[in-house]
């Protein structure tokens, strides 16, 4: 930033020749010219300084405003920031002057963290929309307890619909083995886990043991049993089944009482249960179906981009569409679209729509991958899972922006994916070339009920 060796005039100068407001103020960020106050954040060994203008601050933060307008305003030049990272701090200045800052996976969570410290909310949802598609099985318990800590509800929301959805592949997570207590309760408390009894009771057990090795207990049932507390009587052991609790819980773990492992197996024969086994809920949870892809193009039906030839093309105000039916209700979670081998970033934004009405949309930009399983590409998926009724007409609309990607061609007018049979047809909206027979859009993702 601003340097002491640029004399004043020539800052002025440059300042003067900006076009507009925006430019001008983006200057000043980046030069420091007229700046009045300047950070030292970071610690000692990593400190970095920023000028900065109190006047920009205090519009932008009501923490900031108080920090230099109010009634206990600091009137030193400096101000130290040591619980701060100083690139992220960069950026998260950046916003305040310009609203716009590049966020990434490895500096958003300390971006979070000033958002919350300063109170500056448009950044806080500028880094949930971030954190949203970035929410997978593999990272969903660590995003979990960031969005807790920073009362991020949408996000922590988002999460928990991973978790229930992909809760084998989320309990496999280290996240998972570090969570808290009373989020581990929540967890064993919910409904619609898509996960066995037996692995989540697994899962718990690692939980336990990997708590005792990281507070330096010895590794026995009975600290197990401690660690664990309440947290046990939320596993549903009689729904199990009869040798996975034989083998599993009652042999290898010991981690239940003598009278509560009768009064399971009571349970198993057959009694009522009385008021010492009710402590176990006896109901299934209801296990959210898997994610399913119907896939229109086989494999050997998707065309390769030539770099001397031509692949699907973009250019502004096309709309790539597509018609389609299913024979029974079930669950649209996203789309599959294509990209390209160069891991280019795409803009887009996807809706979905039931006749003139947008059922749901996502926005944003995506980064193509090659994909063993599925179509070089991305998935663009729903803030939120819509049902779909059998035999409605449904239209998928994307306006893309960005290199030349893939694209299938010879696609199937009717596919079947787990039963369920989906219908494609050609819609008039589409101006971009997308048709039932070739184009974009080569995956609907969905679930059954």
């Amino acid at each position: 930033m601003f340097s002491s060796s640029i004399s004043t005039d020539s800052l002025f100068d440059e300042q003067f020749s900006a076009q507009d407001l925006r430019s001008k103020i983006n200057h000043t960020f980046t030069t420091g010219f007229m700046s009045d106050v300047a950070f030292i954040v970071g610690q000692e060994d990593k400190q970095k300084s920023y000028q900065a203008h109190r006047y920009i601050l205090g519009i932008s933060s009501a923490v900031f405003h108080a920090m230099f307008y109010g009634t206990l305003a600091e009137v030193g030049q400096k101000v130290s920031i040591p619980d701060a990272d100083p690139e992220a701090f960069g950026e998260f200045l950046r916003y305040l002057y310009t609203e716009d800052c590049c966020i990434t996976e490895d500096n958003v969570m300390n971006i979070v963290y000033l958002a919350t410290k300063y109170i500056v909310p448009t950044l806080m949802k500028k880094c949930v929309r971030f954190l949203r598609k970035k929410v997978t099985a593999e990272s969903a318990f660590e995003v979990l307890t960031q969005a807790i800590h920073f009362c991020a509800d949408g996000l922590e929301e988002n999460c928990w619909s991973v978790i229930d959805m992909e809760c084998s592949l989320a309990l496999k997570s280290d996240a998972f083995l570090t969570i808290e207590h009373a989020l581990l309760c929540e967890l064993l408390s919910r409904e619609t886990l898509n996960v066995k009894e037996i692995d989540l009771f697994n899962a718990v057990l690692k939980w336990a043991q990997f708590q005792c090795e990281n507070q330096g207990l010895k590794g026995s049932v009975e600290n197990y049993r401690e660690l664990l507390g309440n947290a046990i009587n939320l596993v549903r052991f009689p729904t199990m089944a009869l040798d996975e609790f034989a083998s599993t819980v009652v042999h290898e773990s010991k981690i239940l009482p003598q009278e509560d492992i009768i009064s399971i197996f009571l349970l198993f024969s057959g009694q009522k249960p009385n008021e010492e086994s009710t402590k176990f809920s006896c109901k299934p949870r209801r296990l959210r179906a898997g994610k399913s892809r119907a896939a229109r193009f086989s494999p050997q039906k998707i065309i390769r981009p030539k770099r001397a030839g031509k692949g699907w093309c973009y250019v502004n105000n096309t709309l790539d569409a597509l018609c389609f039916r299913v024979s029974q209700p079930v669950f649209i979670h996203g789309v599959r679209a294509f990209g390209d081998d160069d891991k280019s970033i795409y803009r887009l934004k996807v809706n979905l729509l039931q006749g003139n009405r947008e059922l749901s949309s996502n926005a944003g930009e995506f980064k193509s991958e090659a994909d063993e399983l599925n179509p070089t590409g991305f998935d663009v998926i729903f803030p939120e899972p819509i049902r779909l009724e059998a035999d409605v007409i449904y239209t998928l609309t994307g306006s893309f922006s960005g290199p030349q990607s893939f694209y299938g061609q010879g696609g199937e007018r009717v596919v079947m994916s787990e039963g369920v049979k989906f219908m494609f047809s050609s819609s008039e909206q589409s101006n971009n070339g997308t048709s039932v027979f070739h184009g974009q859009f080569p995956q609907i993702i969905f679930s059954k009920e």
